[in-house]
C-alpha cells in the first residue's frame, strides 16, 4: 500500500507573455512525501491519477461529486518528497478551471499511485486573499461611464447638471469627476478609492500612521484643517465630500464657526487612548483637565481633547554639608557653618520624550 504524508496544495496561475489575449492556464501545486506501506520513500517516477471531488469525506474514496480527473507522473526526490502541478497532466474530461473549485462544499483531491488510492484524501482550504478573490469571481461586471449628475430612483439613474454624488443602497459612494465606474452586483471594484460602507474597508474617520509623505487617495493629513460640514474640499489627490467625515467626528476637534469643523491635529503629538471614565493605576489621572487646541473643541475626559507635557510630581534626596569656617577678622576663632541655597546644573533638552520615529498621521475622508 502506498501512502502520502504532509501533503499541501497552493494555486499557481501561469500566463504566456504573448500573445496578450491568450487564455490564462490554471495550475495548482501539490507537494507531499510519498512512501510505500513500510514507510520507505519512493525515489523513482510513479504513474498517478488525480481526481477532484466536491463534497464527500476525507476518509471515503470516491465519495462526493467527481468534477475533475487527470493522469500524470509523480517524480519524487531521493528523500521521497515530490512536487506536482495539477492541471499539467492529461485530463480525462474538461480542463482544470475555477469552476472545479466553485462550491460551498468541502473539496477533496483523491490521489492514486500505481492504482492504489491514498487515504485520507487531501482537503483544499482557502487562504484569506483567495476568499476575497472567490467573492470577486462570483460577481458580474457592468461598466458605467458618468460625466454628469446622477439621481438614483428605483434602481435607475437619471443624468442632470454638471456634478454628482450618489450613494447606493449597498453603501457605494460615486463622486463627481467623470469616472469610469465598473460595478459588480452593486459593489465598486478597482483601487477601492471611492468605496464607502463596504465591509473590510477602514471606516470614515479612521486614523492611521503612514510611512509616506504624500496623502494616499481617500485620506488626508491630520493637520487640524477646518472643513465645511456640508460640501466638498480639496486634497492633493482630488476633491471629496465632507458630509460623511463630519457625521463621523462632528466638532469634537474644534470648529472655526457655523458650518465648519476641524479634523485632528496630530503634528508632533502622540495620540493617547480615550480615558472614558477609567480609574486606577493605568488611567489618565488628569483627564478632567484636558484642553481644546482649537476653538469649540472637546475639553475634559472626551475624545478630541489635548494635554500638555509635564513631569509626574516627585522628589530627590539632596545631601549638602558645610563645615565651620574662620571669620577672617583676626580673632582666630571659628564660627558655625552657614547653609546656602543651591540648585543642580541643568540637564536634558527642550522636552521629555521616549525614542520615537516621525510618521504622517492621516484620517480617512472617503
Amino acid at each position: 500500500m502506498n501512502r502520502i504524508i504532509a501533503a499541501a496544495a497552493t494555486f499557481l496561475v501561469v500566463a504566456a507573455a504573448a500573445p496578450p489575449a491568450r487564455a490564462v492556464q490554471l495550475e495548482m501545486m501539490l507537494q507531499g512525501y510519498l512512501t510505500n506501506a513500510s514507510g520507505t520513500p519512493y525515489t523513482t517516477p510513479q504513474a498517478a491519477e488525480f481526481k477532484v471531488f466536491q463534497g464527500g469525506t476525507a476518509g471515503t474514496a470516491g465519495s462526493g461529486t467527481l468534477v475533475y480527473d487527470e493522469t500524470g507522473t509523480v517524480s519524487p526526490a531521493p528523500s521521497g518528497i515530490f512536487t506536482y502541478l495539477l492541471g499539467s497532466g492529461s485530463p480525462a474530461g474538461a480542463p482544470l478551471s475555477t469552476l472545479t473549485f466553485d462550491t460551498a462544499q468541502p473539496v477533496y483531491i483523491e490521489i492514486a499511485v500505481g492504482g492504489t488510492i491514498l487515504l485520507p484524501r487531501l482537503q483544499l482550504t482557502g487562504m484569506p486573499y483567495a476568499a476575497v478573490a472567490g467573492v470577486a469571481e462570483s460577481l458580474k461586471p457592468v461598466s458605467l461611464l458618468v460625466t454628469s449628475a446622477l439621481v438614483a430612483s428605483s434602481g435607475t439613474f437619471t443624468a442632470s447638471g454638471s456634478a454628482y454624488s450618489v450613494t447606493t443602497s449597498s453603501g457605494i459612494q460615486v463622486l463627481s469627476g467623470g469616472v469610469n465606474a465598473p460595478f459588480f452586483s452593486g459593489t465598486l471594484y478597482g483601487d477601492g478609492s471611492h468605496v464607502s460602507g463596504v465591509p473590510g474597508t477602514a471606516p470614515i474617520g479612521a486614523l492611521m500612521p503612514y510611512a509616506g509623505t504624500a496623502e494616499p487617495v481617500g485620506w488626508i493629513e491630520c493637520d487640524g484643517r477646518s472643513l465645511p460640514q456640508s460640501g466638498s474640499a480639496s486634497a492633493s489627490w482630488g476633491s471629496y465630500n465632507t458630509v460623511a467625515l463630519f457625521s463621523a467626528i462632528g466638532t469634537v476637534w474644534g470648529s472655526a464657526g457655523a458650518g465648519q469643523f476641524n479634523i485632528p491635529d496630530l503634528r508632533g503629538i502622540f495620540p493617547r487612548g480615550y480615558n472614558h471614565g477609567k480609574t486606577g493605576s493605568f488611567s489618565d489621572p488628569d483627564a478632567a483637565s484636558r484642553v481644546a487646541q482649537y476653538p469649540s473643541g472637546s475639553t475634559g475626559d472626551r475624545v478630541g481633547s489635548y494635554q500638555a507635557d509635564q513631569f509626574a510630581s516627585h522628589t530627590h534626596n539632596y545631601v549638602h554639608t558645610i563645615g565651620n569656617y574662620a571669620d577672617g577678622f583676626g580673632g582666630g576663632g571659628a564660627t558655625p557653618g552657614s547653609l546656602v541655597n543651591d540648585v543642580t546644573s541643568p540637564t536634558g533638552g527642550s522636552e521629555t520624550r521616549p525614542k520615537n520615529a516621525s510618521v504622517l498621521y492621516i484620517i480617512r475622508v472617503q
